[in-house]
C-alpha cells in the first residue's frame, strides 16, 4: 500500500509541476516585451519624480534652514548688543580704576613734593634771619644763595602745580620736572648750609 501511495504521490507531484510548467508558459506568453518595456518606463518616471520630490524637499530643508539662521540671528542680536555694552562698561570701570590709581598714587606724591617744598621754604626763611646780621659782601653773597634758593623754591612750585593741572593718568610725564626740581633745590640748600 505504501508502494501504491508513493507512486500516486510521484505521478500527483509530476503533474503539478507540469501544470505549473504550462501556466508559466501561457502567462509568458500574455506578456510582451512592450509590458516590459512599459513597467521599465514606468519605473524610470517614477524615479525622475523621486528625485524631484527629494530635491523639493532638500529645497524645502535649505530654506528653512535659512529661516532659522535668520530667526537665530535675529534672537540672538539683543545678546550681542548687550555683551558689547558690557564690554564698553568693563573698559570704562577699569578707565575709572586705574584714574583713581593714578589720582591716589599722584595725591601721595604731591603730598611728600609739598612736604619738601614747605620744608625748604621754612629753612630760607631761617637762612634770611641768620644773613640780617651780616653787613656787606658777606651780607650781599648770603642774599645772593637766598635769591638762588627762592628761585629754585619756585621752580619746584611751579613744576608741582603744572603736575597737578596735567589728566590724571599723565601725571607721571610731569613728575621728572618735579623731581628734578626738588632735588636741586635739596642740593643747593646742602650746599648753603
Amino acid at each position: 500500500m505504501r508502494l501504491a501511495y508513493s507512486q500516486l504521490g510521484w505521478k500527483s507531484v509530476r503533474l503539478a509541476g507540469l501544470g505549473l510548467a504550462s501556466a508559466l508558459l501561457v502567462g509568458c506568453a500574455d506578456t510582451t516585451r512592450q509590458d516590459v518595456s512599459d513597467a521599465r518606463q514606468a519605473t524610470e518616471e517614477e524615479r525622475q519624480q523621486l528625485d524631484e520630490v527629494r530635491t523639493e524637499a532638500q529645497d524645502a530643508i535649505d530654506e528653512e534652514q535659512r529661516e532659522t539662521e535668520q530667526v537665530r540671528r535675529e534672537a540672538l542680536k539683543p545678546i550681542a548688543d548687550q555683551e558689547q555694552d558690557v564690554q564698553t562698561a568693563e573698559q570704562e570701570a577699569k578707565q575709572t580704576e586705574m584714574k583713581f590709581e593714578a589720582q591716589q598714587a599722584r595725591d601721595a606724591y604731591v603730598e611728600k613734593a609739598e612736604a619738601r617744598l614747605e620744608e625748604a621754604a621754612t629753612s630760607i626763611e631761617e637762612l634770611r634771619k641768620q644773613g640780617e646780621s651780616l653787613e656787606g659782601a658777606n651780607k650781599d653773597a648770603h642774599n645772593a644763595k637766598i635769591d638762588k634758593l627762592e628761585s629754585l623754591h619756585d621752580r619746584g612750585e611751579n613744576s608741582l602745580a603744572e603736575m597737578k593741572s596735567a589728566e590724571v593718568l599723565n601725571w607721571k610725564q610731569s613728575q621728572d620736572n618735579v623731581d628734578r626740581a626738588l632735588n636741586e633745590l635739596a642740593r643747593e640748600m646742602e650746599r648753603t648750609n
